[in-house]
């Protein structure tokens, strides 16, 4: 998948099948999971 740079996200499903998205984001699956247990400690620190 190219790089859309700052495309409206309406434009960008016009271009963009669900399924290229899924596999996009698959490739940082695992970083997303990270980034969403250190937001979890931040507010769980608060």
């Amino acid at each position: 998948m190219t790089d859309l740079g700052a495309t409206d996200l309406m434009e960008i499903h016009a271009v963009v099948k669900p399924a290229d998205i899924l596999t996009n984001l698959e490739k940082h699956r695992d970083r997303y999971i990270e980034t969403l247990g250190d937001v979890k400690k931040i507010y769980e620190a608060q």
